[in-house]
């Protein structure tokens, strides 16, 4: 819990201080060695290996996608609603939907069979927006998820501990 906390924390800062952001990023992709190290501090004669490595990672990695998924959600709403700050977000996401739906129009006029009209116009609906924002947000958190728990396993290995012949 506290390695996400710092990680949300970070990823608030970083919205305003764009040095920040690196930091944060690194934060977020060792945050399962940074938990095995405390959980290695705290229990130092623990048994350890890969597949205990592996949950504490899964745990960490679950716990980053909750506080920073929450943490970011309320960030957005105060920075909407409160403080009428998201003219550069709506800009730079009105953007990028405009160049996902002229790269789908070039490759539906490039194609033998190009796709109908109403499945090029999906682009200017909120809805089907609203809907890839979701999608890449989940297809993140399982990257996050996979990411967390590799590096758990891996470090839990690294900190296997033998067990002392008899």
């Amino acid at each position: 819990a506290l390695v996400s906390v710092i990680a949300a924390v970070l990823c608030i800062v970083a919205l305003r201080v764009p040095g920040v952001s690196t930091v944060s990023t690194i934060w977020i992709l060792t945050a399962s060695t940074s938990t095995l190290a405390l959980y290695h501090h705290r229990r130092p004669l623990a048994w350890m290996d890969a597949g205990i490595g592996a949950r504490i990672g899964l745990a960490t990695g679950l716990a980053l996608i909750v506080l920073i998924a929450t943490s970011m959600a309320a960030a957005g709403v105060i920075a909407r609603f409160g403080l009428h700050a998201m003219a550069d977000f709506d800009a730079g996401f009105a953007q990028m939907i405009a160049q996902v739906k002229e790269t789908a129009e070039h490759t539906a006029r490039t194609t033998a069979a190009p796709p109908p009209a109403e499945m090029l116009r999906l682009y200017d609906k909120p809805e089907f927006q609203a809907g890839l924002m979701l999608a890449s947000g989940a297809f993140s958190a399982i990257l996050l998820v996979l990411f967390s728990t590799f590096g758990g396993a891996l470090n839990g290995m690294l900190r296997n501990r033998r067990r002392a012949r008899a």
